[in-house]
């Protein structure tokens, strides 16, 4: 499909060095820089709106690993790995990452190349020599693999998005030298910890990933909005995406499990503001504007603890975009107060429908290995109001893979079979050593009642579970084509399983089926006890039947939805 461009002549703007600078101290612009600002959107406004409601059913971020791929002999090669198996999908817009913060797959003109690092450390790491290799057998091809993948997905009638993930510590290991900048054992006074955090610290405590960048240091804003300027200026991107939860930790306060102070709410803003400066004038120098995606916490309360003013970058129009969360509340999304947030200042908001680690071959939900889940969580979220779907760290390996050509359509999805349930948590125990979700995971995102399993016994005072349902079963039933809708819970120990009252909405439920063996009670309500949004099943043990001071879990709680 060819890429309709719609050009206009550029415009002759000019901001310093200093203002530009000024701006990412967090100052505020002064009446002519604003008057500057205003000349730019006067003359490209309408298009910057236009391509910023544009429809995105699906936007897939690949975070650029595809150049680590193995020894890869041609640029076709490269874009075989993950890019080509989306072309014809769902996918509308394409967030394209080049490695680790500072330090870059691409040909960078500020930032350090990979390749080039690799040489100076003489690295035998087998990732990193693959991404040398296939760094120089695309540069010798006469490109890179930003450019590469913005060329390959306009002429494929995709947007592309360059995604920048702002203070990313995947160089904080010792096992990780080969993604460990130059600029940052240069410049140790702009990080937050040293190496030797690695043995002081766990992986589970923030002060463990010591390359952290202190965003209160002038010195790494204004180089991060330096580097962020140079793609701006040399590639064809329609946006940038400054991903804040590729780890969302900015200021020393975190450190310690406290919240970013007011003054350095104003600093991030003052850092957001100067992105948005600059796109402005690049896009005025081109003609064509560049759209700003921001990826923040899934509420304004976490987007604060980090150092994000959420609701102030939306009502200075500090951003176009807004990608939600890691998605590991999944398959539910509390992210309903932001989506209405971002649409009250005209904002796109797109959720994370799934966390690093949970691919495409991975459909793990419950007990159900199979597609279902992904339909109720992509439910869900057009539920809250979502704009359309964002993938993280999930890659369509083979073309027309059902994630990326199941899920974008809401009106199709309606009569899908599905599998809603209350969030299991238990996936991401492992992943404790993950910033993002110690500062914005389950823990700090859902309510009590939504994570499973149950903390404590069941006992005589009941338990409440609650989880999201998207689809209107109800309305289904009414127009005859829902086929069925179970409850269907697991209880630890098996004897629970005679012993327990349960409720859905209020409701008592009696089981149909039950597996002693597995533990699962299975229940068939009548359609109109479930509701459009929050349900809640309660349980309260029958103390004839089993002593109340014996422990009970719930496992797990889930709703099959069939259609006719």
């Amino acid at each position: 499909m060819c890429r309709v461009r719609m050009d206009l002549c550029a415009l002759a703007i000019v901001i310093t060095v200093g203002t530009l600078a000024g701006q990412a101290r967090g100052e505020e612009p002064d009446a002519g820089d604003r008057a500057g600002t205003e000349r730019e959107t006067d003359e490209i406004g309408q298009l910057r709106e236009a391509a910023k409601n544009r429809n995105r059913r699906i936007i897939y971020n690949n975070d650029g690993d595809d150049i680590g791929f193995d020894h890869q002999s041609s640029p076709e090669d490269f874009l075989s790995k993950r890019i080509i198996p989306a072309l014809n999908t769902q996918v509308d817009t394409v967030f394209y990452g080049t490695l680790v913060t500072t330090l870059y797959t691409f040909d960078t003109n500020v930032g350090e190349r990979m390749d080039d690092l690799v040489d100076a450390i003489s690295s035998e790491n087998e990732h990193a020599v693959a991404v040398r290799h296939n760094m120089r057998m695309l540069r010798k091809a006469g490109t890179d693999n930003l450019g590469l993948v913005v060329k390959t997905c306009h002429e494929a009638g995709l947007e592309v998005f360059w995604t920048q993930r702002i203070n990313d510590t995947h160089d904080s290991g010792p096992e990780s030298l080969h993604l460990l900048s130059q600029w940052k054992l240069k410049h140790p006074e702009l990080l937050m910890g040293t190496p030797e955090d690695t043995k002081k610290y766990p992986q589970s405590s923030p002060r463990y990933w010591w390359s952290t960048l202190d965003f209160e240091k002038s010195q790494v804003r204004e180089y991060l909005l330096r580097i962020t300027e140079d793609v701006a200026r040399r590639y064809d991107v329609d946006g940038i995406e400054i991903d804040y939860l590729r780890y969302p930790m900015f200021f020393r306060p975190n450190l310690d499990g406290k919240p970013a102070t007011n003054e350095q709410l104003d600093i991030l803003t003052g850092f957001q503001r100067s992105i948005r400066q600059m796109t402005e004038r690049e896009g005025a120098r081109r003609g064509r504007p560049i759209l700003i995606a921001a990826r923040v916490p899934m509420a304004v309360v976490n987007c604060r603890n980090v150092g994000i003013d959420i609701e102030r970058w939306l009502r200075e129009d500090l951003l176009d975009i807004m990608t939600l969360g890691n998605g590991d509340a999944w398959p539910n999304l509390p992210a309903e107060e932001l989506v209405k947030l971002a649409h009250r200042y005209n904002v796109r908001a797109y959720p994370c429908l799934k966390y690093s680690g949970h691919g495409p071959g991975d459909y793990r939900a419950s007990s159900s290995p199979h597609i279902e889940p992904w339909r109720a969580a992509a439910s869900n979220a057009y539920r809250i109001g979502a704009d359309g779907l964002y993938f993280f760290n999930m890659f369509p390996y083979t073309p027309q893979h059902p994630l990326f050509t199941q899920l974008g359509d809401p009106g199709e999805l309606a009569t899908m079979d599905k599998l809603f349930a209350a969030t299991d948590v238990m996936p991401y125990t492992h992943m404790l050593m993950d910033p993002a979700l110690r500062h914005c995971g389950p823990a700090n995102v859902l309510p009590a009642s939504m994570a499973l399993p149950t903390n404590g016994a069941v006992g005589a005072r009941p338990t409440a579970v609650t989880f999201q349902i998207g689809d209107d079963i109800p309305a289904a039933a009414r127009q005859e084509s829902l086929g069925s809708a179970s409850l269907q819970i697991r209880l630890a120990p098996p004897e629970a399983l005679d012993a327990m009252e349960v409720k859905l909405n209020g409701k008592r439920v009696t089981a149909t089926a039950k597996d002693a063996e597995e533990g699962w009670l299975t229940f068939s309500p009548e359609p109109d006890w479930y509701r459009v949004g929050d349900n809640e099943v309660s349980f309260h043990l029958d103390e004839t039947g089993m002593d109340a001071k014996v422990p009970v879990q719930v496992l797990e709680v889930q709703v099959e939805v069939l259609y006719k």
